[in-house]
């Protein structure tokens, strides 16, 4: 039951299918349609790269420091922006906005403060491991918080297409299962197996989303996290929806990026669009294990084309999309009109 964990599935469902999960349209979808609101089972922000502006993990605000030498005479440009400095946990690892915000996430935070503080030091692992163990130690937390094994929790019920990894990505990921296994809070303990670590680093891997706000060009790349029904959505070099995150929300939404008729598989892309089908294609089988057969790949080569000229970004460097929002084109990733 979508609904039980948060997630709202608006004119389509989940359908069972031969080659896995997907997501169907059960109505005609106009452009624009909300399709989907999924809840994030985790997230993680990205704090070893020196984000500007920093985001607070406990409501998700940018938080945006004062200029040095403000001027009275030059209110910001953005009426809502509220200028404050951020306030650092002892693990150097988050970031608050405020008092109230770090005094209310310290009942989940106290579980994870000295395993990310010891992360932090644990050169060895790349920052990319590095996020993904934070998000492993999270769930963790939510199966204790549940009273549940780690097992039976939900991220459980994503695939985790472990046989598909190669001896030297199980050989990372025992490193990985290790270090977690020693150093997580001893209250947690008892929901984790080494197995169930093992498998919980493989459903990371294969179904963590990148996480950013839209409206917020300075904020469109701020970290990842993990979904349940927005992980039951399969990829396409040309896809039909796009994501789309708010700031204050570590939660996806996903709107229709063209008319979508009734029984049509729902899409999104997991790769860079703009990149050449050699580029698409290799990522896509490092980091998911298929090979693409959509319309982009194997169709006619002017599909991919045409398709790019519809509704990929002006903007070189950016890579999002145009979706319909209140009747105007608007960029999925970087905010810009069309």
């Amino acid at each position: 039951d979508m609904s039980a964990v948060g997630d709202e599935l608006i004119g389509v469902e989940v359908s069972p299918e031969a080659q896995g999960r997907c997501v169907r349209a059960v109505d005609d979808l106009a452009p624009g349609a909300v399709i989907m609101r999924s809840k994030a089972l985790a997230f993680v922000v990205d704090t070893e790269t020196h984000l500007t502006p920093k985001i607070c993990d406990q409501c998700m605000c940018v938080i945006t420091p004062s200029p040095p030498n403000p001027s009275p005479k030059a209110p910001s440009p953005i009426k809502r922006l509220v200028h404050r400095e951020a306030i650092i946990c002892v693990c150097g690892q988050l970031a608050y906005c405020s008092e109230d915000c770090r005094r209310a996430h310290t009942p989940w935070h106290q579980y994870e403060c000295g395993f990310f503080k010891k992360l932090r030091g644990a050169n060895v692992f790349d920052l990319g491991t590095k996020n993904m163990m934070k998000m492993m130690i999270r769930l963790i937390i939510l199966s204790y918080k549940d009273s549940v094994p780690l097992r039976d929790s939900l991220a459980f019920g994503l695939c985790n297409h472990r046989s598909s990894f190669s001896a030297l990505q199980h050989a990372n990921l025992a490193r990985v299962v290790r270090f977690v296994e020693r150093h997580m809070h001893p209250d947690l303990k008892g929901y984790a197996s080494y197995t169930s670590l093992g498998d919980l680093a493989c459903i990371i891997e294969c179904n963590t989303h990148h996480l950013g706000y839209y409206q917020n060009p300075s904020a469109s790349n701020i970290g990842g996290a993990l979904y349940y029904a927005g992980s039951m959505v399969n990829h396409s070099c040309v896809p039909n929806a796009c994501k789309v995150q708010s700031e204050g929300s570590a939660d996806l939404t996903l709107l229709a990026l063209r008319p979508i008729k009734k029984g049509e598989e729902i899409t999104i892309t997991y790769t860079e669009l703009a990149s050449p089908i050699e580029m698409r294609q290799s990522h896509l089988k490092a980091s998911y294990f298929f090979l693409c057969r959509c319309d982009g790949c194997v169709g006619h080569e002017g599909a991919m084309k045409a398709y790019r000229g519809a509704y990929l970004c002006k903007k070189k460097t950016c890579g999002g999309l145009y979706v319909d929002i209140h009747g105007t084109r608007i960029c999925c990733v970087c905010a810009s009109r069309e």
